[in-house]
């Protein structure tokens, strides 16, 4: 499939496609081939014809014909006249200045450059700029994602249509027909999360919007994802400066593994005497008189103090810690220094050898993280260290069905895939106060690996309402196998 794609993208996709309107020239032919039959009806009536039979075909051979025409012109203009084609009138209509609008050859490069990356639904390009199929429309442009399924029936035959449909800023509608149901909602849940500020809950609504509440909504949205852009940005940066090998467990008891210098430094700031923050580690920091490092904790002292201490692990499995008392920008070097994988020895620094104490068993419990990838061939890996883009690896081999299962455990919480044709079913555990609930659904394959995600940055949030719960048939099975033995 890759292969065909990038000869696709080799080939110009939108040479390819202007060519392509050749194939609807027989279709006009044929068209005003009947309309010529119309008219030479109309033309030399029978003399048992009634009078209006003679206008009726006059009429339907000069529409006809005419169809025909349309769309022979059509069909030569678009594939012996690029430049000015449908395609890039509609490519010129995104840019901002359409006048200016650079040749058809570099509107036409332009293009193939940002197909040659894009990903594919049916006949259906989304690339990093634009969405193409019959017609193009800059990604930066929509306003509005929509999909409806129509429904016909022809001699009590069945026939259905899925339609993808996009408005842009100038409240144009771009429509986009696929194959089947689940490319449709494939292509719908990936432009929703290029563009989240998008109007998604009803088409017409945001036609009908009066001119001063769609600017209104304009502006919104451009203030929406300017500050989205913006901060994708900065995480980016702090992905490229920071390793995302760590995990944070927070002052709100939320853990997450997309630590930055800035959250580190929100963490601090706004600590309270007596509050904790931890860094755990998921990579090897050794050091021969101390051990491997585990954690590097911030405790709020009184006044302006901060006491960090780290925890390493012998050899023999015991543990060891230093601790030393720090103001605030010496406690923030200490942290950010850590991300970077630089770490003092807390022996030549002169940090004080502390008690280790038993860590709560809350804490204990969060540690806990597996994850746990079943390939197609039936083989299984186990993971107890990995990043966030471990866990993405794995989503995009559920996406791409190199892996048919994938398991992320996070403490209490769990979530667990497993593909079964074009869904998946999804089985998660959510720790509520009176006792750890089981759910289970079935979801898009999307859908699910954007649940598994959520779970590593700590912010599963689905409506568990529309799940299955299965806590009670969970608690017996449990019960059961404890008195088999065989928990």
């Amino acid at each position: 499939m890759k292969g065909e794609k990038s000869i696709m993208a080799k080939q110009s996709f939108c040479r390819k496609h202007t060519v392509g309107r050749l194939k609807f020239l027989p279709l006009g032919l044929l068209f005003m081939f009947f309309g010529i039959g119309c008219l030479y009806v109309g033309l030399h009536p029978d003399e048992g014809d009634p009078g209006y039979l003679r206008w009726v075909a006059l009429g339907a051979g000069v529409f006809v014909v005419l169809i025909g025409l349309l769309e022979c012109f059509l069909s030569l203009r678009d594939s012996l006249f690029p430049s000015h084609s449908t395609l890039a009138k509609s490519i010129r209509s995104q840019l901002p200045d359409p006048e200016n609008a650079p040749p058809v050859k570099e509107l036409f490069e332009m293009v193939d450059n940002d197909v040659a990356e894009a990903k594919w639904f049916g006949k259906v390009a989304v690339g990093k700029e634009w969405v193409f199929g019959d017609e193009g429309v800059l990604i930066s442009r929509i306003r509005g994602v929509f999909y409806k399924i129509d429904t016909h029936y022809y001699n009590r035959k069945r026939s259905v249509t899925y339609k993808l449909k996009l408005v842009d800023d100038r409240r144009q509608l771009h429509v986009y027909v696929l194959g089947s149901e689940q490319t449709m909602m494939d292509a719908y849940n990936y432009i929703r999360l290029l563009v989240p500020e998008s109007w998604t809950n009803n088409m017409d609504a945001l036609l009908a919007l009066p001119e001063e509440e769609f600017g209104a909504f304009n502006r919104d949205f451009c203030i929406k994802r300017d500050k989205r852009i913006q901060q994708e940005a900065e995480q980016a940066a702090d992905r490229a400066e920071f390793p995302q090998d760590i995990v944070l467990y927070q002052l709100d008891g939320v853990s997450t593994s997309r630590v930055s210098a800035k959250l580190v430094t929100e963490q601090l700031d706004t600590m309270e005497q007596n509050e904790q923050f931890r860094l755990q580690l998921l990579w090897d920091f050794s050091l021969p008189h101390c051990g491997t490092m585990k954690t590097m904790t911030c405790f709020k002292l009184p006044a302006e103090g901060y006491w960090i201490v780290t925890v390493y692990e012998r050899p023999d499995g015991s543990n060891a810690a230093w601790g030393k008392a720090m103001n605030r920008d010496g406690a923030l070097d200490c942290l950010t220094h850590l991300l970077r994988h630089e770490a003092q020895d807390p022996v030549q620094a002169g940090w004080n050898a502390v008690e280790v104490r038993a860590a709560p068993a809350q804490s204990r419990q969060e540690a806990f993280k597996k994850l746990t990838i079943e390939q197609a061939n039936g083989l299984r890996d186990e993971y107890e260290r990995f990043t966030r883009a471990d866990v993405e690896a794995a989503a995009d081999g559920l996406a791409d069905e190199t892996y048919r299962a994938v398991q992320l455990f996070l403490g209490s919480w769990c979530i667990m895939i497993h593909l079964e044709g074009d869904t998946a079913l999804v089985h998660a555990t959510k720790p509520c106060p009176d006792k750890l609930r089981f759910y289970s659904t079935r979801a898009r394959v999307s859908q699910a690996t954007a649940w598994l995600l959520q779970l590593m940055d700590g912010r599963l949030d689905p409506d568990f309402s529309k799940w299955k719960d299965e806590t009670d048939e969970m608690e017996r099975t449990i019960l059961q196998q404890n008195k088999d033995g065989q928990a």
